[in-house]
């Protein structure tokens, strides 16, 4: 993940500046660049997880590519589904290069087991539907592991870190959204202060911090 100390310098400069400016309209203007900042430093936060994670993780070229292009066409920073998306494609390729790496004869009666040994925890119990593995049909099985993985991932993090982080995103996001899309009439908006959007960025970072541990957990290929 991105470092983050530059963020939080540049969100404790325009709190202070906020603070001198209380008396006048300009504060808003400060209220307003914490929130674009904060949110500017989450976005490229996510994209900077999921790419650091294939390029230490993943082997195949074409996965890479694909992610990339994924986090390109991603334009928004809630969990589900935008970051949930990333998360699950990418462990998705992380399973099925497992997998390539693996293949024998995967044809057998012992299908459920060798994938559970493959992916490292136990498939559902309705595993062995997924039929033959052959690697013409890699994308089904990308999807269908990128399913099971987030599921697993989502069950290793810290639920009230993961929890805070998801309210925080929307609320960052709800206010990012009104304030990119609307200008300063000269008069007084209603924009939450600096220092109520650095708690906000504080929330959602514990959270990326906790994803992004966990998500490294996973065995590479």
């Amino acid at each position: 993940m991105i470092n983050k100390s530059q963020i939080e310098n540049t969100l404790d400069r325009i709190g202070k500046l906020y603070l001198t400016h209380l008396s006048d309209y300009q504060s808003t203007y400060f209220a307003k660049l914490a929130i674009i900042e904060s949110c500017g430093w989450i976005e490229e936060s996510i994209d900077n997880i999921v790419l650091e994670t294939a390029n230490k993780k993943l082997k195949n070229p074409d996965n890479l590519i694909a992610l990339q292009k994924l986090t390109q066409d991603n334009h928004s920073f809630r969990y589900d589904p935008h970051f949930r998306r990333l998360l699950s494609q990418l462990l998705g390729f992380m399973a099925i290069e497992r997998l390539d790496k693996s293949y024998d004869n995967l044809t057998d009666s012992s299908l459920k087991d060798k994938l559970t040994k493959i992916l490292c925890f136990n498939l559902p119990v309705d595993a062995n539907k997924f039929a033959s593995y052959n690697p013409e049909i890699k994308e089904s099985f990308t999807r269908v592991f990128g399913k099971v993985s987030i599921e697993e991932l989502e069950r290793l993090l810290d639920h009230t870190k993961f929890t805070v982080m998801c309210s925080a995103l929307v609320r960052l996001k709800i206010s990012r959204d009104d304030l990119a899309h609307t200008y300063l009439k000269g008069t007084l908006a209603s924009v939450n202060a600096p220092s109520v959007t650095n708690q906000l960025f504080k929330d959602v970072y514990l959270g990326l911090k906790d994803i992004e541990v966990c998500v490294r957990k996973f065995p590479n290929v």
